[in-house]
């Protein structure tokens, strides 16, 4: 034993509310993060509260990237298009995280693992079509001043 513990070779120890809800965590996880590929199960679901963190993690870096991206590129009246897809995406991954929550939730998943798709989800989907609608006027500000500025050069 003591050779496997060097190895690191030794299985942690689960604790009963660590166990996940089967096939269908397995199904939520798979489908909506890439990168949890790993299946839930007794012998594993420590994975699940050390990287609790990463989908909420994830989704608010993308968010302020994309807040601080908007908010140079929207007022020039550049990117119009890209930049609105851009947020309708995260809208469309803030339900599928709240879609997928709901599912852990209902398959009988630790709090660490639903959770931390619930809540991002469910924040993403309230908050993001408000500031998509504010960077959408935005957008709409910068174009009326473009073609005011030009009626106001023709005449």
């Amino acid at each position: 034993m003591r050779h496997a513990e060097h190895r690191g070779e030794v299985t942690p120890t689960v604790r009963p509310e660590m166990t996940t809800g089967g096939v269908a965590a397995t199904a939520a996880l798979t489908l909506l993060g890439g990168w949890a590929i790993w299946r839930l199960t007794p012998n594993n679901a420590h994975y699940a509260i050390h990287w609790a963190w990463l989908p909420g993690t994830a989704i608010g870096t993308l968010g302020g990237l994309y807040g601080g991206l908007c908010g140079w590129l929207a007022p020039r009246g550049v990117g119009r298009g890209p930049m609105l897809a851009a947020g309708y995406l995260q809208v469309a991954a803030s339900a599928a995280m709240l879609v997928g929550g709901v599912a852990l939730l209902v398959s009988g998943t630790s709090f660490f693992t639903w959770y931390s798709w619930l809540m991002p989800g469910a924040a993403g989907v309230v908050f993001w079509p408000k500031g998509l609608s504010m960077i959408r006027q935005v957008y709409d500000q910068t174009e009326m001043r473009r073609l005011e500025s030009r009626d106001i050069a023709e005449t």
